[in-house]
């Protein structure tokens, strides 16, 4: 039994604007700052970044439409490079970098929630998985009722995040201050690099788009359609929020600032915004994490269908229609390390590897191009876009190798530990 393209244009563009949309932006703001040193210069990497995720998207939109298959991303790298090196990435994939954030997603969904109900101890780790599970069970029991509170928690966040920069923006005493630069010779390549690290992790989820082509209907049209949009619009957002930030708060503040919105939202609107912040952190991440829930395991789906992985994980349910034992595999491990504490370690780590797979993918459509004449779209601004997508994941990878040689090489540890494994598995293909 396969996997039903059940999901519509809004569906798939909802999910990946609610999975791109967590926690990030409500907090990275000041290490941003701190990185770059000037309000002018936070607003060229979200721009810069942004760019560059919609420069990926458009990438992305090329290959899935191509191969619209449960998987994505591990797909492309399956029939770009071959299984080891897909099978790699779903390593990864699925032991840190969306278990991973599952985890640090629904943390801070628990955290914003004390706002509201006091989390003492533990309770507060146990909010956190009652998340995970809870949202593991709605996505197993049906895709639709995933896409039901996808699509609800998007539009109540974006309303939130609209509230925010309105207000911000309409009465913010110091707008100029996004357009100043600082001094003459500006932050270093590197130290814009770094910031852009901090942005990009705001911006990671749009590929997981890709991971829910098997279920889209009209996947040719739909799939480009929906990671160009969704993307889009999240970078409009982003900046929208931040030029509210930085009307609101000094530079001063912003740095000092553990939670930029929240910060921004009192100096708005008193202990009024900062329930208003908390709620929408609440509902950011728990439509995140939903959307983490809802695409993640369908890589490991497509990994198990291939042979490479647990061989129950491949299997759709009869009576849902979802692959469940991917789903509950993907929330149980998560639900581990939330109670362990060590995503945030592990995610850190994880983080150069995922631009390597990054720009690999993106270069795959190059190899795509030479071996097939058809295409059911084409990347709009090809081949400057893919380059120029493929060139800064190169940079960034070499960047964050620079600057953070120790995390790099653990990144490096955590994927090369799959190699055995893939042994393994591909010795049992051949019995």
């Amino acid at each position: 039994m396969n996997l039903a393209r059940s999901l519509s244009l809004t569906d798939a563009t909802m999910l990946i604007v609610g999975l791109i949309i967590g926690s990030g932006i409500f907090f990275v703001t000041p290490d941003i700052l701190q990185a770059v040193g000037s309000p002018g210069m936070v607003m060229a990497v979200w721009l810069v970044s942004g760019v560059l995720s919609l420069f990926g998207a458009l990438t992305y939109a090329e290959l899935g439409a191509s191969r619209p298959e449960a998987g994505g991303q591990y797909v492309f790298l399956r029939d770009a490079y071959g299984t080891l090196c897909a099978f790699l990435y779903g390593w990864v994939a699925f032991w840190v970098i969306q278990s991973g954030s599952v985890a640090a997603v629904a943390v801070a969904f628990a955290r914003s929630m004390e706002a509201f109900v006091p989390l003492p101890g533990h309770l507060g780790k146990i909010a956190a998985v009652a998340c995970v599970l809870f949202l593991t069970v709605v996505n197993a029991l049906s895709v639709r009722y995933g896409a039901g509170v996808q699509n609800l928690f998007t539009v109540l966040k974006c309303l939130v995040i609209g509230v925010l920069v309105l207000i911000g923006i309409s009465q913010g005493a110091h707008l100029e201050r996004v357009f100043i630069s600082g001094g003459e010779a500006g932050p270093s390549i590197s130290s814009f690099g770094v910031g852009m690290i901090a942005a990009l992790w705001a911006y990671d989820g749009w590929n997981n788009g890709s991971f829910i082509a098997g279920e889209i209907r009209d996947p040719q049209r739909n799939v480009p359609r929906a990671l160009f949009v969704g993307t889009g619009l999240v970078v409009l957002i982003y900046l929208l929020t931040n030029a509210a930030y930085l009307a609101v708060l000094t530079p001063t503040e912003v740095l000092a600032s553990k939670s930029v919105g929240a910060d921004a939202a009192i100096r708005l609107l008193g202990e009024r915004g900062a329930l208003l912040i908390s709620l929408g952190i609440m509902v950011s991440t728990f439509g995140c994490v939903n959307g983490l829930i809802m695409a993640g395991p369908r890589v490991y789906y497509a990994m198990a269908r291939d042979g490479l992985f647990f061989r129950g994980l491949g299997k759709v349910h009869a009576g849902t229609g979802t692959p469940v034992a991917s789903i509950l595999a993907s929330g149980a491990w998560s639900s581990l390390l939330v109670l362990q504490g060590s995503y945030e370690q592990l995610f850190t780590y994880v983080m150069f590897a995922s631009w390597v797979f990054y720009g690999l993918t993106g270069f795959s459509i190059f190899i795509f191009r030479r071996r097939e004449a058809e295409r059911p779209y084409s990347t709009w601004g090809y081949p400057a876009v893919p380059l120029l997508f493929v060139a800064a994941s190169a940079f960034l990878v070499v960047n964050t190798l620079l600057e953070r040689p120790w995390e790099s090489l653990y990144g490096v540890v955590l994927a090369l530990a799959g190699i055995p494994f893939y042994v393994f598995w591909r010795s049992r293909l051949r019995a």
